[in-house]
């Protein structure tokens, strides 16, 4: 079970996130990021493995957004409190507005007018439902499942 988590964090975080960073290239049609290699197996190589940003976005990504959504689940779990997909997603909004205004601090966010910055509300609360459904689809609902199986076995006995 452990493992499970594991492995689907670290996909959606290196798998994932750098797709999702990637999408300026379908949403502005001037930018035509083909033009430059010859097939899109080397623009993939090229802008997934080569590009070290995308390393250190994903990294920090697995360390201060996936990493303590899944500990905070776990403790909800432990505890026996079932999170409704609502609150998993307000929960992950939390943390990913969290780091948004820990690293921007260290960019121009707050050089410009608040209201602008709502945007930055907006992509975290997308970001939280689109990463909510993909780990409750792959991991949550397994979980459940299978704790479930195992209380209705030992009630039996």
């Amino acid at each position: 079970m452990i493992l499970r988590k594991l492995i689907i964090n670290i996909l959606c975080s290196f798998i994932l996130i750098p797709i999702i960073l990637q999408t300026k290239y379908w949403v502005d049609f001037n930018i035509n990021p083909f033009l430059w290699h010859s097939s899109i197996l080397e623009f993939i190589k090229d802008e997934f493995f080569n590009n070290n940003l995308l390393l250190i976005i994903s990294s920090l990504s697995l360390l201060f957004i996936f990493l303590p959504f899944q500990l905070i689940k776990d403790y909800y779990f432990k505890k026996n409190v079932s999170l409704s997909f609502l609150k998993k997603t307000g929960i992950l909004t939390i943390i990913v507005s969290l780091v948004i205004i820990v690293f921007g601090l260290f960019s121009n966010i707050w050089q410009i007018t608040w209201y602008e910055n709502f945007w930055y509300l907006v992509y975290a609360f997308g970001f939280a439902l689109i990463f909510t459904a993909l780990l409750y689809l792959m991991i949550d609902r397994y979980v459940e499942k299978r704790t479930l199986k195992f209380e209705n076995g030992l009630n039996k006995a």
